[in-house]
């Protein structure tokens, strides 16, 4: 009895440590996509004019945002304009 009740005990502590470290993770990834969001709107508030196929609605807009910040054919996005 004594055998799984020890089992019991480091099963649940290991599962409720690993959902304390899921809910940190999420938090993170709510947090990236804000800061992405925010300057998704900045972009299309001054970028817009410029390049309305990248930076012309919020969406398209952070799809470029987020392939700059990987570095991912960053320059097509950078050489736009000229």
């Amino acid at each position: 009895m004594r055998v799984l009740y020890v089992f019991y005990f480091q099963v649940t502590s290991s599962l409720s440590f690993s959902i304390a470290l899921g809910l940190r993770r999420s938090y993170i990834v709510m947090l990236l996509f804000l800061v992405i969001y925010l300057f998704a709107i900045m972009g299309c508030l001054f970028f817009g004019v410029n390049d309305p196929a990248r930076f012309g609605t919020v969406p398209s807009s952070m799809l470029s945002l987020f392939q700059v910040s990987t570095l991912a054919s960053w320059t097509s996005i950078a050489y736009t304009s000229w």
